[in-house]
């Protein structure tokens, strides 16, 4: 537990620097919610929050990383094998494994550094569209928010996926303000290093890329045309990750839209038979779709599933202290969203808003028909709370109009 401490100090030394230096009200919350995931972590060290059988990818990520750092002090290469992005994210691990020692403590507190760094993107992104005020309102809820606490704690790949994606989004917003190289290359760099650690994520950043053409076309011809190449090459290394991605590979590796729907059944029995899900949180459990008439038809119903459910009075909650939980904080999570809906609709809607609702719903439209339980689609869901947050705050304005 060493080696965490000391992390936990250079965390806590660094974003009081960060104090020192602004005394303003995001390094506040910077250190505020940096607090509320170590405090997490604490607890996870003596008194873990869930069952055993939550903790799988958790137990793994940290076994693959102990092993990785094993090999490096050794000299001899790893003989770690899995899918890609999850390889790739242990190897992030082993890096602070190999100087700090292998813990799953250390692991923890190496999310729970980045889930609150998270927080300067999501303020960015936010006053874009409404000011300080709007960037305090996202960044407050985001750093009190109890699923994004223990996501972005916990061993997985959310805390950097988070940090990584918001990143490139704020960079892409830049360029549609600013048209210039550096914020394209910027958001280009984030979005390819995302795609490392989740593959899939390649999709939603070139479905992005596609929106910057768009818009660039809009706003200025000549603009527009400098960006095709880089959506050229973008494009091929979404095609490469997504090939390391096991449930995207078809014969030959080759996939035909006319019968891709049939490959959302598969990928979607797929990752219930290899997570083994529990039927109590399994979604839509033996849906198949038809046709792509189904798969449009489903989306509503999916959509709203993965981003709100288990709600009170829709969902059997048991007595569970964690469904109870969860079901609060979606009938929050259900208001805000009310809330920014109408922000967005009544608001100045400006090209950099259209670029956020677009892409969130696009994202949330791939993920609906392959998510296979609750577990995973609130852990998955964190990535994008931010986005909604950043239109919750009145007067709501956008830039890029």
């Amino acid at each position: 537990m060493t080696g965490g401490l000391a992390l936990s100090a250079i965390g806590f030394g660094l974003f009081f620097l960060y104090w020192r230096k602004n005394r303003d009200f995001l390094s506040v919350m910077l250190m505020a919610a940096f607090a509320l995931r170590l405090g997490s972590a604490f607890l996870m060290e003596f008194t873990p929050f869930f069952p055993e059988k939550y903790y799988t990818d958790s137990v793994w990520y940290h076994e693959a990383a102990s092993s990785i750092a094993g090999s490096w002090r050794a000299f001899r290469p790893s003989d770690v094998t899995g899918s890609f992005g999850h390889v790739n994210y242990s190897r992030l691990l082993a890096v602070f494994y190999f100087v700090f020692g292998s813990s799953m403590f250390i692991a923890r507190v190496l999310n729970s550094f980045i889930g609150a760094l998270t927080l300067i993107p999501a303020w960015k992104i936010a006053e874009r569209f409404g000011g300080q005020r709007a960037g305090k309102v996202a960044t407050s809820l985001y750093a009190f928010w109890p699923s994004a606490i223990y996501f972005s704690m916990e061993i997985f790949r959310e805390a950097s996926i988070t940090f990584l994606f918001l990143w490139a989004v704020y960079f892409s917003l830049r360029f549609l303000s600013e048209t210039r190289w550096p914020a394209l290359l910027l958001s280009l760099l984030f979005s390819a290093i995302t795609g490392l650690l989740r593959p899939e994520m390649m999709v939603f950043s070139a479905f992005g890329l596609f929106l910057l053409v768009v818009f660039g076309l809009r706003k200025k011809k000549a603009s527009a045309l400098y960006l095709v190449p880089a959506v050229a090459v973008f494009l091929l290394l979404a095609w490469h990750f997504s090939t390391q991605f096991p449930y995207f590979k078809q014969e030959n590796d080759v996939l035909r839209l006319d019968g891709a729907y049939k490959l959302l059944n598969d990928l979607r029995e797929g990752k219930i038979k290899d997570q083994s899900v529990y039927p109590e949180t399994a979604l839509f459990e033996g849906v198949r779709f038809g046709g792509w008439l189904d798969v449009f038809k489903f989306l509503p119903t999916g959509i709203f599933h993965i981003l709100f459910m288990p709600l009170p009075g829709l969902y059997p909650l048991g007595g569970n202290p964690s469904r109870i939980l969860s079901a609060g904080e979606n009938l929050f999570l259900l208001i805000l969203t009310v809330v920014a809906i109408k922000n967005f609709i009544l608001g100045r809607r400006g090209l950099e808003a259209w670029y956020v609702v677009l892409l969130l719903l696009f994202t949330l439209s791939i993920l609906a028909p392959v998510e296979p339980d609750l577990g995973s689609a609130m852990r998955h869901k964190i990535t994008f709370l931010p986005l909604i947050f950043s239109f919750v705050r009145r007067p709501f304005t956008s830039q890029g109009a």
